[in-house]
């Protein structure tokens, strides 16, 4: 398994609190073990929002792909509090915070 390869992902439409429309994509990969830190880890992404997310690690697997997931949600919900909006992609309603967390 390449740590570049995501098994969940979701594209979402965003625009910026300046106007600014952005394609993003959220994705987490397998996690792996991380033999260096003495933990597991697990890729994160969020294109669109950031360039690079480091690795999540955590004791074992389920922790690290977990941290994954609450990471994403903290980073869209930032996006809405800076005045940003969300839309799941292809659709016109536009995403709330209570649904952030049942889509994630």
């Amino acid at each position: 398994m390449k740590r570049d390869e995501y098994v969940s992902i979701r594209k979402l439409s965003g625009v910026r609190g300046s106007g600014e429309a952005v394609d993003i994509t959220v994705a987490v990969g397998i996690p792996y073990r991380d033999e260096k830190m003495d933990s597991w880890a697990c890729p994160v992404k969020a294109e669109g929002l950031f360039k690079k997310l480091a690795d999540q690690h955590g004791i074992d697997s389920w922790q690290a792909f977990r941290l994954c997931q609450k990471l994403v949600v903290s980073l869209l919900h930032d996006f809405l509090d800076k005045g940003g909006k969300l839309y799941i992609f292809g659709e016109d309603k536009e995403m709330t915070y209570e649904e952030i967390e049942e889509f994630f």
